[in-house]
């Protein structure tokens, strides 16, 4: 394969979507800019699909992104790795009149740094550790 092919697959592995892509709405928001639209008691079903399309079978809108930076793929580098997570959840109850009557908007970003060495010293200091407070026989 040719150098651009290879960066070319490189980058688009730093980023991944999960989750439907027609929630990518969720990015941009926020709790003030949903309790601007989304109004407890009056903002109807309707509206919310006309606006934001329809939720999962779960009642919520969702959205996942997965980060690796690049230096995480090269050769030298797979002692040590990176990474982070983001999460978007927007969940609407309605009444039955089909009005919105409360939801709840989160948005989670979680940092994973993973180190072969720092855990392979960890398992070592912990079996030393366990060794050590054993009483010998």
């Amino acid at each position: 394969m040719k150098p651009a092919v290879w960066a070319a697959l490189l980058l688009c592995a730093c980023t991944s979507n999960f989750g439907d892509r027609e929630h990518q709405f969720l990015r941009d928001q926020t709790e003030e800019k949903i309790a601007q639209f989304a109004v407890r008691g009056k903002t109807t079903r309707a509206e919310v699909e006309a606006r934001f399309g329809r939720q999962n079978p779960f009642g919520c809108y969702a959205y996942h992104e997965v980060s690796l930076p690049l230096y995480n793929f090269l050769p030298t580098n797979f002692i040590y790795m990176k990474s982070e997570r983001r999460h978007w959840e927007w969940c609407v109850d309605y009444d039955g009149e089909g009005v919105v009557r409360n939801y709840r908007f989160t948005h989670k970003v979680e940092k994973d740094e993973r180190s072969v060495i720092r855990d392979a010293v960890g398992v070592i200091r912990k079996e030393a550790g366990k060794s050590l407070s054993q009483p010998e026989k």
